[in-house]
C-alpha cells in the first residue's frame, strides 16, 4: 500500500499518511516505527 506522509510529530513518534490508493483522503496516524520509505520526495 502507498501513501502520502502529511505529518511527523517525533514527540509522539507517529506519522500522519494519506492513502494514495484511496478514492477519496484518507488521513491515518501510524507508529513511526512501522512506516519504511519507498523513495524520497526529490525522487521519480
Amino acid at each position: 500500500m502507498k501513501a502520502q506522509v502529511v505529518r511527523i510529530d517525533k514527540t509522539k513518534n507517529e506519522v500522519v499518511l494519506n492513502i494514495l490508493e484511496s478514492a477519496f483522503p484518507l488521513p491515518i496516524t501510524v507508529p513511526g516505527d512501522m512506516v519504511r520509505p519507498a523513495k524520497k520526495s526529490g525522487e521519480r
